[in-house]
């Protein structure tokens, strides 16, 4: 009923958000029909189910309307049986019985053997008899709730009893039942009359795989969490199982009891105390094997708990790292770079010069004017002026600000020329890029440099004049740029081209005018954003181009798509994702209290154990995340208040995104260290656990193999670099050459370009390198990893095999809790029959002595056997001489 009323309804505009699970997809929609669901069905589905178990059984022979007949009570002799302090079999009810019909047949018999007719006398006196007989059972009931310790009297605490209804409520949970069924039934043929033919038969071809993914997989997980939780948190079963009834029912065994008389009389003393030695000295300890057992089992139980406990918060802490690192990542972020890289790189809408293909100025301004600016304004006509968005050549997204240039140049008359050449040298000399040469002086068109300090030029007035304005990396906020030849400053000189194409062109053609770049230039970063409303994605370019100083340039291309973080605005799917960072946030809160007060108990010992320095570093790191997260967060919302104020202004996404980048990169490391630190929860596996061992056994010898390898290795590099930068690319840089040894070693080699550089040294460092690294190092690193493999296998055994004895434990108590095994029988309690006067300890004593006593005797007899074997028949005969004595 409840889902052919919500069926095709939407509770969200176009269905709310969704979140996918491989195949599985949940919108929000889906959610709000399901416990909109639940609320119609819950309140009727409780009180009918309370009705059924609040009710009292229905007795025997009972009608709706007639109460059940009360049967009546048989004479029976009563039944004498002894009292004593141990527990008897006869209730308390019986008891009750017992005084009452003994009662009733003093009542009923004749005194002197006379048959008197009965008279108001002699019903008065019944009925005075039936009164004191009440009272002496209720004394009796009285007298029942006390019971003796140690001789005093100690009241027995009552149990509540459990309220039930009358049978009959029973009749109204069926009816309350039937009659739900019977209006869903009428509901559902009415809705679906109202949905006609085609819409009928698609909700009954949804509501049948609903049904049978209800019945097989919803209903049985819910089943399941359900009764876990409330018989671990909710459910007492000390309190709520214990339905016993009352000592008024008679249900409770009976103890002895002792009235105030008994107690003043002197022998019934001296046999309770009697009994209650007797009991006492029956009472013996505990079997020693049983103590032996009781306590292994528990420190099982113990290392059990915490096993499973660390297990379960490894599992969720792993899980919610997981969320938070890949859900700040999206798969659809690819395919809208490379969508970017398709149209300004390689020239898809317009143009035909390729950014890669541009290798001198010329080529570098024919690409910004027939490809990058034509790309990002392709229609002036489509939005107007003052229009913030402007859509670009895809037509999908839009340009966010103004893009701009901006241009890291060197000083002149850096370059030192040797003597011998200086007269020769009529030209200026232009030096590779560094910190120290940096150009950092404002100056005037065409690089002119500024002799009147008095006279200095607006450069705020426009952007062709703000062009020759330095800006330092904190102005800008511009953190350095490792490029493809040198490690770039964050300063620069900036050009904003303008909001639109026009504005551009004629930007562009003042700067090549002006000559903005020459031979003094050693970058240009080209900034733009462009934003998606689609993906809510905006894509922040990075890229840059190295002019060399002996001429030419080389492009450098990378785009890094992002999505600004707020807390405003935010989808189904951000609110889940921001609620596991609140969890992560805390999980790393909780670690960081654990790591402070294990760092305060143990002080230096904490640092000698290399497990606590992995968890300190991984803390670290994390911490370091969290302080990331914060940063960015609030660098995105103050960059999203900027871009509300000024749209058309120039924004600098890179800061937010460099900050982005570190925090994946810290929740990567995070992630890494605890999807390694997975080994430790296999460690209960033989193989993995010997695996482990071993690495940990053999780190030391490991280590001193990787500095002679690495002494090797670089000593390889320095040659090859030496032999062979001016030739190969693949060893043009010692970190070049260290990479193409490194595929050597993977077995990636080009063997005919070195021997095309030199036909002796070639071969020669080929085979030598291969000798030595593949041939004897790598073997060498397998002995050592064998021979700790060996050690660990005949050593750690016993470490291993408690390891696997608290597995089997572990599996035996989950089938226990399962049911999927039979409960552990208990072994019978060993017991020692009591004997009136005898002490069963002394038997056991005078038990020990006759067997020492029978072993010294027999030990005697064969020494003088032995003797006389050795010695003849008259050895002894003079002199009897006892060699032991027990």
């Amino acid at each position: 009923m409840a889902n052919i009323i919500f069926y095709g309804v939407d509770m969200v505009a176009a269905g709310g958000p969704e979140i996918k699970f491989g195949p599985i997809q949940v919108s929000l929609t889906q959610v709000i029909t399901g416990v909109m669901s639940s609320l119609m069905v819950f309140p009727t589905s409780l009180f009918t189910v309370q009705l059924f178990r609040t009710s009292e059984p229905k007795p025997e022979g009972a009608r709706f309307l007639c109460p059940a007949k009360k049967k009546k009570i048989q004479k029976s002799e009563p039944c004498v049986k002894s009292i004593s302090l141990k527990t008897d079999k006869t209730t308390e009810t019986d008891l009750f019985m017992h005084d009452l019909m003994t009662v009733r047949d003093e009542m009923d018999t004749p005194a002197s053997g006379l048959n008197r007719p009965q008279s108001s006398h002699s019903t008065t006196s019944n009925n005075s008899v039936r009164i004191e007989m009440k009272s002496s059972l209720e004394k009796k009931r009285e007298e029942s709730k006390e019971h003796l310790v140690l001789g005093y009297k100690v009241k027995r605490k009552r149990k509540k009893k459990r309220y039930l209804l009358n049978w009959r409520f029973k009749y109204l949970a069926w009816f309350i039942a039937i009659g739900n069924i019977g209006v869903a039934f009428w509901l559902t043929i009415l809705y679906a009359a109202a949905f006609g033919k085609k819409k009928a038969e698609e909700w009954l071809t949804s509501i049948g795989i609903a049904l049978i993914q209800d019945v097989l997989i919803t209903q049985p997980i819910k089943v399941i969490l359900i009764a876990v939780f409330f018989s671990l948190v909710i459910k007492n079963p000390i309190k709520e199982d214990d339905d016993s009834p009352t000592p008024e029912d008679g249900d409770e065994l009976l103890h002895e009891r002792m009235t105030q008389e008994e107690l003043e009389n002197a022998a019934m003393l001296e046999q309770f105390e009697r009994e209650r030695a007797d009991t006492i000295a029956g009472s013996m300890p505990p079997d020693d094997d049983e103590i032996l057992e009781a306590r292994e089992t528990r420190f099982k139980e113990i290392r059990m708990h915490k096993i499973v406990r660390e297990i379960i918060i490894y599992i969720l802490f792993l899980y919610v790292v997981m969320f938070v690192a890949y859900g700040n990542t999206d798969y659809k972020a690819f395919n809208l770079r490379q969508s970017i890289v398709d149209t300004y790189i390689n020239a898809a809408y317009n143009g035909k010069l390729k950014f890669n293909k541009a290798l001198k100025r010329e080529q570098f301004w024919n690409w910004t004017d027939n490809v990058l600016i034509p790309s990002l304004f392709p229609d002036d006509s489509s939005s107007s002026i003052d229009d913030p968005l402007k859509l670009v050549a895809d037509q999908q997204s839009y340009l966010i600000g103004v893009p701009a240039f901006r241009q890291v140049r060197i000083q002149k008359d850096k370059c030192e020329v040797p003597d011998v050449m200086q007269a020769q040298f009529k030209q200026d000399c232009r030096v590779e890029y560094s910190y120290g040469d940096e150009e950092v002086d404002n100056f005037l068109e065409k690089w002119t440099p500024i002799t009147n300090v008095s006279y200095l030029p607006n450069y705020e007035e426009n952007s062709w004049i703000g062009c020759w304005k330095y800006h330092s990396w904190y102005d800008l906020k511009k953190l350095p740029f490792w490029g493809n030849v040198a490690l770039y400053n964050g300063g620069g000189y900036l050009a904003q081209l303008g909001s639109s194409s026009a504005e551009s062109l004629s930007m562009t053609t003042y700067l090549k005018e002006t000559d903005w770049l020459d031979q003094y230039t050693r970058a240009i970063f080209i900034d733009f954003v462009i934003y998606n409303p689609v993906m809510d994605f905006y894509v922040v370019s990075y890229l840059m181009v190295d002019f060399l100083p002996q001429g030419g340039m080389l492009g450098y291309v990378d785009f890094k798509v992002t999505k600004l973080k707020t807390i405003h605005n935010l989808t189904f799917s951000e609110y889940a994702l921001l609620g596991l960072e609140g969890i992560f946030l805390l999980f790393v809160l909780w670690f960081t209290y654990n790591e402070v007060k294990k760092i305060l108990q143990l002080r230096k010992k904490y640092f000698k154990d290399k497990e606590n320095i992995v968890e300190l570093i991984t803390l670290s790191i994390a911490v370091t995340a969290v302080f990331m997260y914060f940063y960015r967060l609030f660098e995105s919302m103050k960059l999203v208040s900027e871009r509300k104020e000024s749209p058309t202004k120039l924004l600098n996404f890179q800061y937010v995104v460099h900050w982005e980048t570190y925090f994946k990169w810290m929740m990567g490391f995070v992630l890494f260290i605890f999807t390694i630190k997975f080994m430790k929860l296999l460690r209960f596996n033989y193989r993995l656990r010997l695996f482990c061992e071993t690495v940990i056994a053999c780190w030391y010898e490991v280590l001193l193999f990787l500095i002679m390898f690495g002494v090797i290795f670089m000593g390889y590099t320095c040659c090859g670099f030496l032999l062979f930068s001016n030739s190969l690319y693949d060893y043009v840089t010692v970190v070049t050459t260290m990479e193409s040894l490194f595929s050597f070693l993977l077995g990636k080699f080009d063997f005919s370009s070195l021997v095309g550089v030199s036909r002796i040294l070639g071969p020669i460092y080929f085979f030598s390198f291969a000798t030595i690294s593949i041939f004897i190092l790598m073997n060498m690193f397998l002995t050592v990893i064998i021979e700790a493999f060996c050690v660990v296998k005949h050593s750690s055994s016993e470490n291993i095999q408690n390891d696997l004895e608290i597995v089997d434990f572990m599996i035996h108590r989950f089938k226990r809790w399962t049911g999927f095994a039979e409960k552990r029988l208990k072994k019978p309690v060993k017991t020692v029959p009591y004997i009136d006067g005898i002490d069963p300890v002394q038997v056991d004593c005078d038990e020990l002595k006759e067997k020492l006593t029978s072993m010294v005797d027999n030990l005697n007899l064969f020494i003088r056997k032995e003797r006389l074997e050795h010695l003849g028949p008259d050895y002894g005969q003079s002199d009897e001489r006892i060699i032991f004595t027990a």
